[in-house]
């Protein structure tokens, strides 16, 4: 199966929906997680700043780093994972 190509603009708005915490950088979006209970999340998440696609490899890293299966992350790309369903995957994979 194929794998779904995600704009930046679609990263941009999900890492904002689960509450990205941005630091300061030029080039990219970057920045942490921070979980319900307070605790900055690992590792440290990043996309570049622009229009057009994601490189697959970045959505893989994105992905990694999130935690999630190929159909979690696709949920989450398209608006449709809550913030707080995401953080309930995340808990039960640590």
């Amino acid at each position: 199966m194929a794998r779904k190509v995600f704009s930046k603009k679609q990263a941009v708005s999900a890492l904002e929906k689960l509450g990205l915490k941005r630091s300061n950088a030029t080039h990219h979006i970057r920045g942490f997680l921070i979980d319900p209970k307070g605790i900055k999340l690992f590792p440290p998440l990043s996309v570049n700043k622009g229009s057009g696609d994601l490189p697959p490899r970045i959505q893989r890293k994105l992905q990694k780093g999130l935690r999630l299966d190929d159909s979690e992350f696709n949920e989450l790309f398209r608006c449709s994972m809550k913030k707080n369903e995401y953080f309930k995957i995340r808990e039960s994979r640590e």
